[in-house]
């Protein structure tokens, strides 16, 4: 597959293209994904999209949304807003186990720190080659 991107009205869609064949694949949503010729697809209407995404939109499996009140008023908005595009977001607390019970002060999350000697990226990398 290779990376095209179709363009039209101002929006651009990145899209993988089977080669030789005209074929695109257009990711919609999780699980969700569009399968047609490059320049039929280019030649969608508005309203054709919307009603794609419609039906994208209903079709997906639907999780609890998560307690909003946890969050700035932007991030909860974001979210929202995204969720209802059909996307698949997290706010982030799907990756803990549970919240802490108490939360290190800047001073212990510094001295935790200081035992990197370079950069925590470095760090972050050195580890994932590692396993």
């Amino acid at each position: 597959m290779s990376a095209i991107t179709i363009e039209s009205n101002g929006i651009k869609i990145p899209v993988d293209a089977i080669e030789g064949e005209g074929l695109m694949v257009l990711t919609l949503a999780a699980h969700a994904h569009l399968i047609a010729r490059t320049e039929i697809v280019k030649n969608y209407s508005t309203e054709t999209w919307q009603r794609l995404l419609e039906v994208v939109r209903v079709t997906q499996p639907t999780t609890p949304p998560p307690a909003y009140h946890l969050y700035s008023p932007r991030k909860a908005h974001l979210l929202q807003e995204l969720r209802e595009q059909g996307y698949p977001v997290s706010g982030g607390e799907d990756y803990f186990a549970k919240q802490a019970d108490t939360v290190p002060s800047l001073e212990q999350v510094r001295d935790e720190l200081s035992v990197f000697k370079g950069s925590l990226s470095d760090e972050v990398i050195a580890e994932r080659e590692e396993r």
